[in-house]
């Protein structure tokens, strides 16, 4: 059983969650995948119900576990319970989730490890779905080879766009935050033809670093990410000249689109 959407962006949602796994097992432990398929009716009568066939997706840990309050805010953005980090990555998985059709469901107590259920509908026409989304990439990328700065603080997003766009035929140069891409940018603007910036960074956040680049090249093409949560007013932004402002969570596709919007 196959299902329809952007196997990326599906990916990174999974990343996401393990890291968080990860992070709530500081001296190691156990990771488990499960993937099953499943009828109409979910694995309880309060989890994904309905008569579409499904597949589950469970994601357990053996990690510290949540108590009730914690586990009803982890999906809110920006929530987070660790000394670092931006709190965006459940919710960027949460998001993700939801755009393909699905559920999410968290089983969780202190001391006994967490469980993420996944639950996203099955493709009717499985045959054509991997054509259909190789088609609509290539559709939506006209450009040839661009020289993209990236920043984000998520690793996981950073490295899933940058093997993206390279495999693309793009090259890309990251940075995990305004202040380093603005160094980068100081130093190659002649050579990078649009920046990809990530609106809430630690250290120097995206608007901040738009307006530094923009005092050293005024013809800066940027493409803004921004999530739930944000400090600033994307009309602002726009009217002193970023390109696109993109949504998260968004595909692949989204961002080949807005690299091509920004270039035009």
């Amino acid at each position: 059983m196959l299902v329809r959407g952007d196997s990326a962006l599906l990916q990174n949602a999974f990343v996401n969650i393990a890291l968080n796994a990860c992070d709530a097992m500081p001296r190691g432990g156990a990771l488990d995948f499960q993937c099953s398929a499943i009828g109409g009716r979910g694995a309880s009568p309060s989890e994904a119900t309905g008569s579409t066939p499904r597949v589950c997706i469970a994601i357990q840990d053996s990690g510290q576990g949540m108590d009730s309050k914690v586990k009803a805010r982890i999906f809110e953005p920006v929530f987070t319970t660790k000394q670092s980090g931006t709190g965006m990555g459940l919710a960027v998985a949460y998001g993700t989730v939801t755009r393909h059709g699905g559920e999410i469901f968290v089983d969780s107590r202190p001391g006994r490890g967490s469980c993420f259920r996944i639950y996203l509908p099955v493709d009717d026409e499985p045959s054509h779905g991997g054509e259909s989304n190789e088609h609509e990439r290539s559709a939506l990328m006209p450009l040839a080879s661009l020289r993209i700065l990236l920043a984000d603080d998520e690793h996981s997003i950073l490295e899933l766009c940058k093997r993206t766009l390279t495999g693309d035929g793009h090259h890309v140069i990251t940075a995990p935050d305004g202040e380093v891409a603005c160094s980068i940018y100081r130093e190659s603007w002649r050579e990078i033809d649009v920046v990809v910036l990530d609106l809430n960074m630690p250290r120097m956040d995206g608007a901040e670093a738009y307006r530094t680049m923009k005092a050293i090249n005024a013809d800066v093409r940027v493409v803004l990410l921004s999530g739930c949560g944000r400090q600033h007013d994307p009309g602002d932004l726009v009217s002193e000249g970023v390109r696109v402002f993109l949504e998260r969570p968004f595909g692949l596709q989204d961002l080949s689109q807005a690299l091509a919007t920004a270039m035009a």
